[in-house]
């Protein structure tokens, strides 16, 4: 017999987190409290209350990324690629209409959600990750060409 440990979510929620557990467990609790009157919590290293212990150049990749997710999108979140947890009904259509080549997977995601009125939620996470950047600037470079064709292809 298999046996969990830890706080764990219902068949109708999902959550999306790092295997190597780089961001806080509460998240997990914390987000299924929120599940109740969202459809989609997305956690945040950057915003009030967060804790980013991630090395300098991870921290400014993610600023400058999010600077241009927010300058062509519109949106007012202070992150997109972080853990997630939402409702599996209200969302996993949403996939459907993001390209399985985008390495922007995670931002088409919260940018469809928002776009399509889902009822969206943002809090701040505790990331532990000590790793250097696996990107490399020509990865950074086709994720922001990703963000501008994601920005064109979408009303």
């Amino acid at each position: 017999m298999l046996r969990r440990r830890g706080p764990s979510l219902p068949a109708s929620k999902t959550s999306y987190f790092p295997f190597d557990l780089s961001v806080n467990l509460s998240f997990i609790e914390e987000s299924l409290a929120l599940l109740k009157e969202h459809d989609l919590i997305q956690g945040s290293k950057r915003m009030k209350g967060a804790h980013d212990d991630r090395p300098f150049e991870r921290r400014i990749l993610s600023k400058g990324y999010h600077f241009f997710v927010k300058i062509l999108f519109n949106i007012d979140l202070s992150d997109t690629t972080c853990v997630k947890a939402f409702r599996r009904s209200k969302v996993i259509g949403l996939i459907d209409e993001i390209p399985t080549s985008s390495s922007i997977f995670e931002t088409e995601l919260v940018v469809v959600a928002l776009k399509k009125g889902l009822k969206v939620a943002e809090i701040p996470v505790e990331v532990k990750d000590p790793r250097r950047s696996m990107r490399t600037f020509k990865m950074a470079g086709s994720m922001l060409i990703d963000l501008f064709s994601s920005r064109f292809r979408r009303p």
